[in-house]
């Protein structure tokens, strides 16, 4: 596994502070669509086209040959984005202060859970100590969005911002992927 960042996750990573910042900054509505809540849809779709970049030469565009981490951030993005577009939609429940502090410190965690196995013994057993509270944050938006579930996938050919809808649950199978299929590489030769 190549350990090395490449550019284009570099603006990813880039990204995830300025689509917090947005999520932070945006103000909660009733429902009047103001517009502000939908401008990390764009940065999680433009960084999800420019990830494509990434794959290995010689590979099919239409394969999933993306480096993981690029996965781990566009899933991230579009986290951000669900929660951000809760603020003008109400799909569930406002997000709390725990919720606005632990949000970034769980992405971050799954982002990193991409390089997991080349970290430190002290800082992947954090990163799955975290990546396991993470789990049962995005279980939980996973349920309470389940029953939007089927107007998802209609949405999704029509419009696509219904991804949000569907993303709590994509985040929980590649978390519990990335949870089960670690292969720890050992990078402290004693």
């Amino acid at each position: 596994m190549k350990t090395e960042l490449t550019t284009i996750q570099i603006l990813g990573l880039s990204l995830l502070p300025i689509s917090m910042a947005i999520f932070f900054f945006v103000p909660h509505t009733r429902s009047t669509f103001q517009g502000a809540a939908f401008l990390n849809y764009p940065i999680a779709t433009i960084y999800f086209l420019l990830s494509f970049a990434d794959r290995p030469k010689n590979t099919n565009v239409f394969k999933a040959a993306q480096p993981k981490f690029n996965w781990h951030i566009v899933l991230s993005l579009m986290m951000i984005s669900c929660f951000t577009l809760n603020k003008d939609m109400h799909l569930f429940a406002l997000t709390p202060l725990w919720l606005k502090i632990f949000l970034p410190i769980s992405l971050f965690a799954f982002i990193f859970s991409a390089y997991k196995g080349y970290l430190p013994n002290w800082a992947s057993k954090l990163i799955s100590f975290i990546l396991g509270m993470a789990l049962l944050l995005f279980a939980y938006y996973a349920i309470v969005l389940l029953p939007y579930t089927p107007i998802a996938f209609i949405g999704l050919i029509l419009l696509g911002l219904s991804i949000h809808l569907v993303i709590p649950a994509v985040l929980v199978v590649a978390a519990l992927i990335v949870s089960f299929k670690v292969k720890y590489v050992n990078t402290n030769p004693k």
